[in-house]
C-alpha cells in the first residue's frame, strides 16, 4: 500500500473476513437446497435492511434535530450577548449620569436609542430607577409603570454581583403583550443600587426569527426559559401554535430525558404536548443563559421514507421466494436486487450531501493508496477552488498551516483504532486566493475490506462567528469610542501589577486624569467635538507611555493611567510617578485640532501609588479621585497625589452626609427664632435659623451642614420641611396677643428658588397651614439672583401677588447691580453683620451703611440691620437713618418655647 511521506500512518487495524459464494449444481436436491437457503438469507437480509434503515432514519431525525436545536441556541445567545452589552453600555451611562447632581433624562434617553439601533430596533431598551418607576426609554406621554414588584427587579437590587437576569415570560405592563425581559443592574458611584436596565423582547419579535427556518409540514420548535416556561413556538403545518405562552407542561418522556441529562437530549414521545401523534424531539440549553430550545419532527412524517422502504423490501422478498424456484428467474432477480441496493446507496449518498449542504459542511476524503481526494462543492466554496484544481496531496497541502498540518499528521500518525476521530475546534486554512478562513474540522480514518485506508473529513466555515465572538470580547474589554481598555480589563491589569509588584518589592501607580471644563466644550461645540477630543486625548496619552502602561477610560472624560515597575524605594517611586504625571499633564496641555476647530485644555491629574498592598481597582480609583478633585482645588492644571488625610476627610465628610439623610429622614431638626425689633424696641418679627441636634454629635453648626446639603441636592427636603413648619407656626400664632403680628423670616437657597414648581410648593405650604403670607418673608442672598434674573422676577412677582415678602440677605457682600435691584420686587435689604461689626472703628462701614440705608428709601424698601451687639451700634445705625434690628444685643435665637416666653416678659 503506498501511503506518502506526509502522512505516515503504522500498519491499520482491519476487520477481515470474506463472503462464501455458494456452488451451483446439477443435482435436483441440491438445488432446491440452494433455494430454500436462499429464500432464507433474503428474508433474513430483509428484516436486517429494515431494521438498519429505521436506525438510519431515527438516527437521522435525532441528528437534524439536535443540530438544529444547536443552531438555535446559537442564534438566540448571539441576540442575548448583544442584548447584554447593550444593557452594560446603558447602565454604564446611567450610573455615570446618577454619579451627577442631576442626571440629564434625556442625554440617556438618546444614549438607549443609539444602543437601539445597534440592535436593530430590538429589543426595546428601558430604564427604572431605585423605587422601581420606569424613567428612561419611555414615552413623553406614555403611562407611569413601576416594575419594583418584578422578580428580576428585587433580585439585581438585592444580589448585586447577578449579570444579565433573564426573565421568564411576562406580561408587559406597557403593551400588554407576552414579552421575553432581559435586566442588568445599574450601580450608582458608591455602588448602592440605582435601579435596573431592561431590554424587551416582543414574543411575536421571536416568532418572527423562527418563521425564517424552514420546517418539514411534521416540524417544530419550542423555546422555553430556564424554568421550562414556554415563551414561543412555531409549528410547520399550523398558523397558530397550540402552545399557551407561559405554559410548563412537560411530558413524562421529556421529565426522564431532563433528569439524565439537564443540558442537552433526544427522546421519542408516544404523545407530545403539541399533538397526539408520536414525536421525536431533541433539545438543547444554553450554557450562557439557561434558555432551552426544543425541535420535534413526527415520526409519521420522518418515517414516510422507511414505510415506503418496508413496502419495497416486503414485496421483493415475497416475489422472490415466489420466483426463487426457477433457476433463470431467481438470477434476473438476484440482478435487479443488486441494483435497487446500488440506488438505496446512492440515495442515502445524495441525502447525506443534502444534510450538509443545510448544515453547510463541507466533505472531503483522501485516498492513502493512491493520494488523491475528493471534495464537495461546500469544501471548495469555503477554500476557494475551482473545478480543474490538481487534487493531489501536495495541493492538499497548502491550504493547511503549518501548525494545524502537525496536529493532523500526529493524529494521523495514531489513528490506529476507528473510534479515534480527529476533531479541532478552530482550524486556519488558506484559500486559493490568499485569504485564510477559520473553519471546524472532523475527520476520520476509514479502513475497507481490502485494507484500503480512506481520511475522511468535514469542515464547517466559522469565520463570521468567530469575529462576532471577537467583536463580542472587545466590547465587553475596550471602550466604544477610543478603542481603550475599560474598568474590566484594568481591573485584570490592575491585579497583575499589583502581584508583581509584591513578588519583585516594587511599586505601581494609578492615574486619574480628568479634563477641566470638559462639559463647556459639549455644551458649547456639540457632543462630536467632545467625542473628537476624548479620541485625541487616548491618542496622546498613549504615545506618552511605554507599551506595558496601561491606558484606559473609565467613562466620561475620565481616563486612568497603569504604571508598573516603579523602583522600590517610596520617594524614588513617588518621583517617577510624579514624572509621569507631568508628562501627561504638559502633552494635554498642548492645543487640540478638532476637525478645524482649535481647543485648548487642561488636565488634573491624581496619583496613587501602591506596594504589595491587596487593593481593589475601585479603591486605587478612589484614592486617585481623591488626589484628582485636590488637584482641581487647586486650580486645575495639575498633578496631585493621595494622602491618607484627603481620605479622611473624604470619609468625614461621606459620614456626615449618611447622617445627614438620615436627621431628614428622622426629624432631628428643630427651628430657632431670633427677633428683630424696630426702633421703639418693639418686636416686628423673627427669623427663622435651622439648627440640628444629632444623637451622638449633639448641636452641629450650620456652617458645617448646610454647604454639604447645598452640595449633595438634600437641601430641597430640608428647605421645604423649614417652610411647612414656619408656616404651620405663623398659623398656629393667629390671634395671639404677644406673636399675632409677627412675621418670619426664612432662608430660600438658590437650589429651592430654582425649582419649577417652588410656586406651588410655597402656595401649598400656606394653603394646608392656613397661615397668612402677608406675614411670610422669604430671605434670598445675592449669588442667587446673579443667574437667569428674568425668572427670578418671574417667580418673585407671582409669589408677591399672593401676598408673600422678599428680603434680600447679607445685601453689599456680594455684586449688586442697580439695574436688576431696581427690576426686583422686594420690601427689604438686609444689612450685613461684617459692616455691622465695625461701624465704630471704620469709617468706610459707616458710609457703606448710610449709602444702603439711601438706596433701600429711594428704593421704597425698608432696612435692617443684622449682627447688632451694642448700644453704640445701634446708636450708630439710627444716626445712618436705619431703625429696624436683629442681633444677639436684643435677643438670640431661642427655641420655640424659649422665644414665646421672652416675648411675653419674665414670668
Amino acid at each position: 500500500m503506498n501511503i506518502p511521506a506526509a502522512f505516515p500512518v503504522p500498519k491499520p487495524w482491519t476487520m477481515g473476513g470474506s463472503a462464501a459464494r455458494p456452488r451451483l449444481k446439477y443435482d435436483r436436491s441440491l438445488i432446491c437446497m440452494g433455494i430454500v437457503m436462499l429464500i432464507v438469507m433474503i428474508v433474513v437480509t430483509s428484516v436486517l435492511t429494515l431494521i438498519y434503515l429505521r436506525t438510519q432514519a431515527e438516527a437521522r431525525v435525532a441528528l437534524t434535530t439536535q443540530n438544529l436545536a444547536k443552531s438555535l441556541v446559537l442564534t438566540f445567545d448571539g441576540i442575548l450577548d448583544a442584548v447584554d452589552v447593550a444593557l452594560q453600555a446603558s447602565s454604564d451611562e446611567i450610573a455615570r449620569q446618577n454619579g451627577a447632581a442631576r442626571p440629564d433624562g434625556e442625554e440617556i434617553d438618546r444614549f438607549l436609542a443609539r444602543q437601539q439601533q445597534r440592535l436593530a430596533g430590538a429589543p426595546a431598551l428601558r430604564g427604572a430607577d431605585a423605587s422601581g418607576a420606569m424613567v428612561y426609554g419611555v414615552a413623553p406621554d406614555a403611562p407611569a409603570v413601576n416594575v419594583a414588584d418584578r422578580p428580576y427587579f428585587s433580585a439585581l437590587r438585592d444580589a448585586p454581583p447577578v449579570g444579565l437576569y433573564v426573565s421568564p415570560p411576562t406580561i408587559s405592563r406597557t403593551s400588554h403583550k407576552w414579552v421575553w425581559s432581559f435586566a442588568r443592574r445599574i450601580d450608582n458611584s458608591d455602588a448602592s443600587f440605582g435601579g435596573v436596565m431592561l431590554g424587551v423582547l416582543d414574543v411575536e419579535q421571536i416568532e418572527r426569527i423562527m418563521a425564517k427556518i424552514n420546517l418539514d409540514s411534521g416540524g417544530s420548535i419550542v423555546l422555553r426559559s430556564a424554568g421550562f416556561e414556554a415563551i414561543a413556538g412555531r409549528m410547520g403545518t399550523r398558523a397558530a401554535f397550540p402552545l399557551r405562552v407561559g405554559d410548563t407542561a412537560l411530558s413524562p418522556e421529556l421529565r426522564a430525558a431532563l433528569r439524565n441529562d439537564a443540558r442537552r437530549g433526544t427522546y421519542a414521545t408516544a404523545r407530545s404536548v403539541l399533538s397526539d401523534a408520536a414525536h421525536t424531539f431533541s433539545y438543547e440549553r444554553s450554557s450562557k443563559y439557561g434558555f432551552y430550545v426544543w425541535v420535534g419532527e413526527a415520526n409519521a412524517i420522518a418515517m414516510v421514507e422507511w414505510q415506503r422502504q418496508v413496502w419495497v423490501i416486503t414485496g421483493l422478498t415475497l416475489a422472490f421466494a415466489l420466483l426463487a424456484f426457477s433457476f433463470l428467474l431467481l438470477m434476473g432477480r438476484a440482478w435487479r436486487r443488486q441494483a435497487r441496493d446500488l440506488d438505496a446507496i446512492e440515495q442515502s449518498q445524495l441525502s447525506l450531501r443534502e444534510a450538509q449542504e443545510i448544515a453547510d459542511i463541507g466533505s472531503l476524503t483522501y485516498s492513502f493508496h493512491n493520494g488523491s481526494w475528493k471534495s464537495s462543492d461546500i469544501f471548495d466554496a469555503i477554500v476557494g477552488i475551482g473545478e480543474g484544481y490538481p487534487r493531489d496531496l501536495k495541493h492538499l497541502l497548502r491550504f493547511i498551516g503549518r501548525k494545524e498540518r502537525i496536529a493532523v499528521q500526529r493524529y494521523v500518525k495514531s489513528a490506529v483504532m476507528i473510534e479515534q476521530p480527529f476533531d479541532s475546534e478552530q482550524m486556519l486554512v488558506r484559500r486559493s486566493d490568499g485569504k485564510r478562513r477559520w473553519v471546524h474540522a472532523r475527520g476520520k480514518v476509514c479502513i475497507d475490506a481490502e485494507q484500503v485506508q480512506t481520511l475522511v473529513c468535514t469542515i464547517q466555515d466559522i469565520t463570521e462567528r468567530k469575529k462576532s465572538e471577537d467583536e463580542i470580547r472587545r466590547l465587553a474589554y475596550y471602550d466604544g469610542l477610543t478603542e481603550l481598555p475599560n474598568r474590566r480589563l484594568l481591573r485584570d491589569r490592575v491585579c497583575a501589577v499589583m502581584a508583581s509588584s509584591r513578588a519583585y518589592a516594587r511599586h505601581g501607580a494609578v492615574l486619574l486624569i480628568d479634563l477641566d471644563d470638559f462639559k463647556t466644550l459639549n455644551d458649547t461645540k456639540g457632543h462630536d467635538k467632545g467625542d473628537l477630543l476624548l479620541k485625541a486625548v487616548g491618542r496622546r496619552l498613549l504615545d506618552c507611555m511605554r507599551e506595558t502602561d496601561t491606558v484606559a477610560r473609565l467613562g466620561g472624560d475620565e481616563f486612568v493611567v497603569l504604571v508598573g515597575d516603579l523602583p522600590g524605594d517610596p520617594g524614588e517611586a513617588r518621583r517617577h510617578a510624579a514624572a509621569v504625571g507631568e508628562k501627561l499633564r504638559a502633552a494635554l496641555s498642548r492645543p487640540f485640532d478638532l476637525d478645524g476647530y482649535q481647543y485648548a485644555g487642561t488636565p488634573s491629574v491624581g496619583i496613587s501609588l501602591f506596594s504589595g498592598e491587596e487593593l481593589s481597582l475601585d479603591e486605587l480609583a478612589k484614592r486617585a479621585d481623591t488626589a484628582m478633585y485636590q488637584a482641581k482645588a487647586a486650580g486645575r492644571n495639575t498633578v496631585r497625589f493621595f494622602d491618607p488625610d484627603m481620605q479622611a476627610a473624604a470619609a468625614a465628610r461621606v459620614a456626615l452626609e449618611t447622617d445627614l439623610r438620615q436627621a431628614i429622614a428622622e426629624q432631628q431638626f428643630q427651628l430657632h427664632y431670633q427677633v428683630q425689633i424696630d426702633a421703639a424696641g418693639r418686636p416686628t418679627g423673627a427669623e427663622v435659623l435651622l439648627r440640628w441636634v444629632h444623637p451622638v454629635r449633639g448641636m452641629v453648626s450650620p456652617a458645617q451642614f448646610i454647604p454639604l446639603a447645598e452640595a449633595s441636592g438634600l437641601i430641597l427636603p430640608l428647605g421645604q420641611w423649614v417652610l411647612e413648619t414656619a408656616c404651620a407656626q405663623l398659623a398656629a400664632w393667629a390671634g395671639d396677643p404677644f406673636a399675632g403680628n409677627l412675621s418670619l423670616a426664612v432662608n430660600v437657597s438658590a437650589c429651592q428658588f430654582d425649582q419649577p414648581e417652588f410656586i406651588d410648593l410655597v402656595l401649598a405650604a400656606l394653603d394646608r397651614s392656613g397661615a397668612n403670607p402677608h406675614l411670610l418673608k422669604l430671605e434670598l442672598t445675592e449669588g442667587s439672583l446673579l443667574e437667569n434674573t428674568d425668572a427670578m422676577i418671574a417667580t418673585m412677582s407671582a409669589l408677591k401677588r399672593a401676598g408673600v415678602g422678599f428680603s434680600l440677605d447679607d445685601f453689599g457682600t456680594g455684586y449688586s447691580s442697580l439695574s436688576y435691584l431696581k427690576r426686583l420686587p422686594l420690601d427689604q435689604l438686609k444689612i450685613d453683620q461684617s459692616f455691622v461689626r465695625d461701624l465704630l472703628t471704620d469709617a468706610n462701614d459707616v458710609a457703606i451703611v448710610r449709602t444702603i440705608v439711601a438706596l433701600g428709601q429711594s428704593l421704597g424698601m425698608d432696612v435692617i440691620a443684622e449682627g447688632v451687639e451694642t448700644d453704640a451700634q445701634r446708636a450708630c445705625l439710627e444716626a445712618a437713618g436705619c431703625h429696624a434690628f436683629q442681633g444677639y444685643l436684643f435677643g438670640r435665637p431661642l427655641p420655640l418655647a424659649c422665644f414665646e416666653q421672652s416675648l411675653r416678659g419674665p414670668a
